[in-house]
């Protein structure tokens, strides 16, 4: 650093340097220069890549010959200017203490920070001073990225394992033989996050007089894949055990065996987004029998990742005044409760909801019950248009509603036929609305017309003269 720069870091509001796919980094460069520097910029790159490298020799008798293998790819890159311009004319950043402020929002599509000898994945910040013909003055700083990988949107990952195998033992001599064996290992789920547990249940049934199960073992391994693009593309596989545990025997003929092991603070499955590193976990299970008989073992491949964290004390109880209503169906009548329901756990009046397809106001009465059946029918105060039932009908030709046979048709109708203004139509049953209370409409009345005669027919003095009688007159004149 130059005699004149006292200070030149990062800062960062997050002290832990941590953040997710897509967050906000925020935070400072600090500057102390003791007098006036010349420069053209000040600023700060962000910078996220994967590289692989790995090498292997080769001898060919006295001479060896040593292969690079490497592999690199990046996610972004970005420069952002704090103080002057990139490229721009020389200024000058006068003496003593500056800070200046900054924020960089992360891609979304990142995989996870990742370390290893064969291959890593790096986040790191940079803030340079570019000065004209001279070197220029960086600081660096590395930050950590975790993406979540979400257990529940791999389907299979949810999955248990019920699994059979099935071992014979025998003697030196293959005819002759021990006995068999039945084993059936179980895991409830093949996803896991880390800090839970891992239970292995190993069912014996052991037909054997001879053989004993000593030992049962099951291992946490993980298994690296880094991928090399140059000189040309290679993998390079590495396996290691992670977690361990067992049990030893004796067991009984008939047993269940359960093995627990917890899953540590380890790399997340897959490596998402990332095409040159591949990640995966499986269980190892070793059953290990007496005398020289091999062992049984099986693997089981499993996903290691995220859970969504667990929303404590989200049951609401609603107090009684918050319970819901009742929901009355529209067809069906309104039904008036009791003031409380038995079956309903909280004692909150039910009130009966009005039918949705009338409306309801403080100047409408309510709805009147329907009359028994054979009661008589309610009357109306004031006059009525309607006869009261069981009246006889009214006459308009002597006794009956028909004029008498032989009378003459009248020439014209008397006012008094008509019937009276606004008088509903006959053949329209009369509506009347809600408004009026206890109205009933009249039943069995029937419509008698109150002009018999059609103003189609004429009476016999009237009739109009034939065709016969008018052609004569024209053959006279």
């Amino acid at each position: 650093m130059s005699s004149t720069l006292r200070t030149f870091e990062i800062k960062l509001d997050n002290p832990t340097a941590t953040y997710g796919a897509g967050a906000i980094i925020t935070g400072q460069v600090v500057v102390d220069v003791t007098k006036t520097k010349k420069l053209r910029a000040l600023k700060l790159r962000f910078k996220g890549k994967c590289s692989v490298h790995w090498q292997k020799t080769s001898s060919s008798g006295k001479s060896s010959r040593t292969v690079d293998y490497t592999g690199e790819e990046e996610y972004f890159r970005n420069d952002v200017c704090l103080f002057g311009s990139t490229g721009g004319d020389t200024i000058e950043m006068l003496a003593g203490h500056h800070t200046y402020p900054f924020s960089y929002a992360l891609p979304r599509n990142i995989p996870n920070s990742f370390e290893h000898g064969v291959g890593s994945v790096e986040y790191s910040m940079k803030a340079i001073i570019d000065r004209p013909w001279k070197f220029d003055h960086e600081t660096t700083k590395i930050f950590t990225v975790e993406t979540p990988f979400e257990l529940d949107s791999q389907s299979y990952s949810m999955a248990g394992i019920h699994d059979e195998k099935e071992e014979d033992y025998c003697c030196i001599l293959p005819c002759i033989s021990r006995g068999n064996m039945i084993f059936i290992f179980e895991l409830p789920t093949t996803g896991y996050a880390c800090g839970e547990p891992i239970h292995t249940t190993v069912h014996i049934n052991n037909r054997s007089d001879s053989v004993e199960v000593e030992e049962i073992e099951v291992k946490l391994e993980q298994k690296l894949e880094f991928h090399a693009r140059s000189p040309y593309k290679k993998t390079k596989t590495k396996s290691c055990v992670v977690q361990q545990s067992k049990r030893e025997g004796p067991f009984l003929k008939k047993s269940e065996v359960l093995v627990g092991l917890q899953v540590p603070s380890v790399p997340l499955s897959k490596l998402q987004y990332c095409s040159l590193i591949d990640i995966s976990y499986q269980v190892h299970i070793e059953v290990h029998v007496s005398g020289l008989h091999c062992k049984t073992e099986k693997f089981y491949d499993i996903l290691i990742g995220t859970r969504p964290p667990a929303i404590a004390h989200q049951v609401h109880h609603p107090v009684p005044s918050q319970h819901p209503l009742p929901i009355t169906s529209p067809s069906a009548p309104v039904d008036y409760s009791p003031a409380y329901d038995p079956v309903s756990p909280f004692p909150t009046p039910l009130i009966p909801m009005p039918v949705p397809s009338v409306p309801q106001s403080e100047k409408t009465p309510p709805y009147p019950q329907f009359p028994t059946p054979g009661a008589p029918y309610p009357t109306q105060s004031g006059s009525s248009q309607y006869p009261p039932p069981g009246a006889p009908y009214p006459t308009q030709f002597g006794s009956g509603p028909y004029p008498p046979s032989g009378a003459p048709y009248p020439t014209q109708p008397g006012p008094d036929q008509y019937p009276p203004n606004n008088a509903p139509y006959p053949n329209v049953h009369p509506f009347q609305y809600p408004s009026a209370p206890g109205f009933q409409p009249p039943r069995n009345v029937e419509f008698v017309p109150s002009n018999p005669t059609s103003p189609f027919q004429y009476p016999p003095e009237q009739l109009p003269p034939s065709y016969d009688s008018v052609m004569a007159n024209d053959n006279r004149k």
